[in-house]
């Protein structure tokens, strides 16, 4: 692309899927059909946006292998060659850690990518054939795209540890049972028994009130991935949008999401800390 190298880069969580199932048709695991498929084609695009560097890699090898067996009067048959002219495709490709869209495009639906990934890459369609955006205005919606993505990495995986420490549906059981409590509390009819279930309540608000901290950080971080969500959501309608009303509108559309992207920013490294300290306790 003309308008430069970052429009290209492709967020790290979205290569690291692809990445690990790429690693899984490397081991041979059994993959479905149309999978496979899809790996026959995603080689012909790689090979085509990197045909130029495998063949300079290759070139290199076979420099530097004719050189040392010339120095020690190796007899370096074809079938040797053609050994080291695989073995060059094969670390100039192990050694390749990047994506390019062509090759997303080919693996992206049988990739397990979260809501916001896809979002991400929604967005990221748009912007590329965004030809209303000046390359400026392109590289500063990218930032957006990319660090709202990066913020919503952290998030989910702060998310994944509270998971860890109170379980996904901890809070709706607790609910439950002390409602629970309060009516058997409510309707028992003999008094022995009545005060017996409230003593139980009265233990089990305790026990609730200890574990409420925990509760109130999970509830902020979820909300905090929904605030990515709509960001990214917004991004993706404004861009949309700016197709029709022209490109003057462009740094009004990003002045709202770029404070959204602040509060994210904030707001994550405070919760960062947060869980750290409630995981200590």
């Amino acid at each position: 692309m003309s308008f430069g190298p970052r429009i290209n880069r492709i967020h790290p969580s979205v290569v690291k899927q692809s990445q690990i199932l790429r690693k899984r048709q490397g081991k041979g695991e059994p993959l479905a059909p149309e999978v496979q498929r899809a790996f026959s084609q995603f080689i012909g695009v790689w090979f085509k946006a990197h045909w130029a560097g495998c063949l300079l890699y290759m070139l290199s090898l076979a420099a530097g292998l004719y050189y040392i067996g010339t120095q020690l009067e190796w007899n370096l048959g074809p079938g040797f060659l053609l050994v080291w002219f695989i073995v060059g495709i094969v670390a100039q490709r192990t050694t390749l850690s990047t994506l390019t869209w062509d090759e997303l495009e080919v693996l992206q639906p049988y990739l397990e990518l979260s809501d916001l990934q896809l979002l991400y890459i929604d967005c990221h369609k748009v912007l590329i054939k965004a030809n209303y955006l000046s390359p400026d205005q392109k590289e500063a919606w990218l930032k957006l795209l990319f660090d709202t993505l990066d913020e919503a990495a952290v998030l989910q995986e702060l998310l994944s540890q509270m998971n860890d420490l109170v379980g996904r549906e901890k809070s709706d059981e607790e609910a439950r049972d002390l409602s629970r409590l309060y009516n058997l509390a409510d309707t028992a009819i003999d008094p022995v028994t009545q005060k017996t279930y409230e003593e139980s309540l009265r233990l089990a608000r305790e026990r609730i009130a200890q574990t409420e901290p925990l509760f109130v950080r999970k509830e902020q971080i979820k909300a905090h991935l929904e605030l990515a969500r709509q960001t990214l959501l917004a991004s993706k309608s404004a861009l949309t949008n700016l197709a029709i009303h022209g490109r003057d509108r462009s740094g009004s559309e990003l002045d709202p999401l770029r404070e959204n992207l602040e509060q994210l920013k904030g707001q994550s490294s405070e919760l960062q800390l947060a869980v750290q300290e409630l995981r200590q306790i």
